[in-house]
């Protein structure tokens, strides 16, 4: 991998880490308006979101990567937090 290349792909995963850290942020903050109520219907839908978004993000960072790296390890990634988020929401 050429510097160049690498030097690109540092800055964006940088940018994308920038990303998550908003996303933990309101996390936290969602979680400490919540204290220690039941969430209401919206509070779940909000933290899903961000669950959501969360996830995004960080497959975006390894996608990037592996694309560098090998293409196919992108398809073996997916498959393996597909399986891991299907066993999270069948618990």
């Amino acid at each position: 991998m050429k510097p160049s290349k690498i030097l690109l792909l540092r800055a964006e995963i940088e940018s994308d880490l920038a990303d998550l850290e908003k996303v933990v942020s309101e996390i936290a903050r969602l979680r400490m308006d919540i204290g220690s109520e039941e969430p209401s219907y919206r509070d779940k839908a909000a933290i899903g979101a961000l669950l959501h978004s969360f996830y995004n993000g960080i497959e975006s960072i390894l996608k990037r990567i592996a694309v560098e790296i090998d293409e196919s390890v992108l398809e073996k990634f997916r498959y393996d937090i597909e399986s891991f988020f299907t066993a999270i929401s069948e618990s």
